[in-house]
């Protein structure tokens, strides 16, 4: 529920569309993986609980390895950031 950074930004490098959005080439998108972590539309209603076996499924699919990808409802968990410029951090968290 408590990501490191409260924001991640990213450059769009092509025009994109989101939902009903478009997002110009070089225009900057800001996501917040602390309003991610607690959206009930993901989660349901207990979005703000620490529940560990909400991630069963996910660890079941991908094992260890890929804990971190793709996890959540649409990968809606990113607590490290997603990509190829996730945290530097984010393999030696999992192993502690």
């Amino acid at each position: 529920l408590y990501s490191p950074a409260y924001l991640v930004g990213r450059c769009a490098c092509r025009d994109a569309t989101l939902g009903p959005y478009t997002i110009p080439a070089g225009t900057t998108v800001l996501i917040s993986p602390w309003l991610m972590h607690r959206d009930p539309g993901a989660w349901g209603a207990d979005a703000e609980q620490f529940r560990p076996s909400r991630w069963s499924q996910w660890q079941s699919e991908a094992g260890f390895g890929g804990l971190l990808s793709g996890l959540g409802p649409n990968g809606s968990y990113l607590p490290f950031g997603g990509g190829p410029r996730n945290c530097i951090g984010s393999g030696f968290a999992m192993m502690e």
